[in-house]
């Protein structure tokens, strides 16, 4: 255990010569907000792909805001989030200026509303078509291959011809339209290969027959090279597309999946760009989910062997950082230490925080609306609200890495009538270790872990005796 994390501290300790960058020049936002309390954006860029950096933009009571930041280095898609609401379809980059406006009374509004002026308009005229109209929702897989390849050639001339009418190649001043104007290009190709790589492997197609199945139905030019460097501007490419590429990968036959490294598929099928790309998504997501020290201190000796395959040893430092974040926070989450706290915005659109759940025993059960395996969990759940008294036990729902409409589609389909709060910050998601969902925590009436990685509700008589333990403590 100790060798390992001696091993990630050499790494840390290594002196590094950064070339100064160049600054770019700011990206201003400003623009007003229609029926809306609340007083915070947040902009999310990724500068470097899988590095997530963040910036706060402060909203007047009336709706106004201005903002000058200096945190977007290239030209990007950006996701401009208010708690509660989002919108992850705009791009930014040095120099923009944009004027923004919509009707933020609920995520439904916000992106059939959302309208931009200003220097970088032009890059965003796509959100001149409504957004419910431009991404047409994904295939059914339960399609023949027939009909599945005439119904996504149907979609694919719908986008093409919006971008077409939207994006002309000659005409267009904004600076970095041509960029964006490709990456929205690459971005609709790179949709239709997910789309037929995740009807292969629906249909569970060995390797022989997704790639046939591809290279009928997809540019080839593209395809004989799918492993480029260049499709990297594509977060499509690097979110959807890498992801079948790797199951690929995996069922090819050059690899044993029995006891698979599978960090060697990243190292040795990828150049250094995408691997290093992938290298840190899978280790910061090994991290995030290890519930225990143990866990931790395994991943963390499997990564050692990788690190040398990173090309900036900043990297290396990220991960270390995480590591040791990790470790800190997991000492702190013995039985018996105070929980984390929150303060999250509820289904009814107030904020909850843990201390207004004060004197009950609370079920903290971490969902999102796509899980499936919590989703069957729902029956298991209404059975454990009922078998205590609600003076004493409460169930709180946060969802984590979900859509709002979704989640409030959830909820009402799965009449789950108890406490339901959004993490959208997905701070709450990381102070308890929740990367992996489902995942549920007991806390006692006085704000104490008492179980931080509780039995699944279907294990009903090992949670309940948890919970009916916590409550005669009291």
């Amino acid at each position: 255990m100790l060798r390992a994390f001696c091993i990630i501290l050499l790494f840390s300790l290594v002196v590094k010569i950064h070339a100064q960058e160049v600054k770019a020049p700011p990206v201003i936002l400003q623009g007003k907000l229609e029926n809306t309390i609340k007083r915070e954006l947040v902009l999310f860029v990724q500068n470097k792909p899988g590095q997530i950096e963040t910036d706060t933009i402060r909203i007047n009571e009336d709706g106004t805001f201005y903002h000058e930041t200096n945190i977007v280095r290239m030209p990007q898609r950006t996701s401009l989030q208010i708690p509660g609401l989002y919108n992850n379809e705009f791009f930014v980059a040095p120099g923009f200026n944009l004027n923004i406006t919509a009707d933020a009374k609920d995520w439904v509004s916000i992106n059939e509303t959302l309208h931009f002026e200003g220097v970088g308009s032009k890059s965003n005229r796509f959100r001149l078509t409504p957004l419910s109209v431009y991404n047409q929702g994904a295939l059914p897989h339960n399609l023949t291959r027939e009909e599945f390849v005439y119904h996504l050639d149907t979609l694919q001339r719908h986008q093409d011809s919006l971008l077409r009418v939207h994006y002309p190649k000659e005409g267009v001043n904004d600076p970095y339209y041509n960029e964006i104007r490709h990456m929205l290009r690459l971005n609709t190709k790179f949709k239709r290969l997910y789309s037929l790589l995740t009807f292969a492997r629906h249909k569970e197609y060995s390797y022989r027959e997704s790639v046939r199945f591809v290279r009928q139905n997809f540019d080839n030019s593209i395809w004989s090279n799918i492993k480029s460097e260049s499709w990297m501007i594509s977060w499509t490419y690097r979110t959807l597309v890498l992801p079948r590429l790797q199951y690929l990968d995996r069922i090819r036959g050059d690899y044993n999946p029995e006891g698979l490294e599978v960090m060697d598929i990243m190292v040795n099928e990828y150049p250094a760009m995408i691997s290093n790309y992938l290298l840190y998504r899978y280790m910061t997501r090994m991290i995030s989910s290890s519930d225990d020290w143990e866990t931790l201190v395994s991943n963390s000796t499997r990564f050692v062997p990788y690190y040398k395959y990173y090309t900036d040893s900043a990297d290396i430092d990220l991960i270390y950082e995480k590591l040791k974040n990790k470790s800190n926070y997991l000492l702190k989450q013995a039985i018996g230490t105070p929980a984390p706290p929150f303060n999250l915005y509820s289904f009814r659109g107030d904020t909850i925080s843990i201390t207004d759940l004060a004197g009950k025993v609370i079920l903290i059960d971490f969902w999102a609306s796509w899980c499936a395996p919590r989703r069957k969990e729902a029956t298991f759940l209404h059975q454990l609200y009922a078998e205590f008294d609600k003076s004493k036990f409460e169930i709180v729902g946060i969802a984590v890495n979900d859509n709002p409409e979704k989640w409030m589609k959830a909820i009402a389909e799965d009449k789950t009538n108890w406490t339901h709060l959004f993490d959208f910050s997905g701070e709450v998601r990381d102070a308890y270790a929740a990367s992996v969902l489902p995942r549920y925590v007991v806390i006692d009436s006085k704000g104490y872990i008492v179980d931080f990685a509780a039995p699944k509700p279907s294990e009903t008589e090992k949670l309940t005796s948890i919970i009916r333990q916590a409550i005669r403590s009291e």
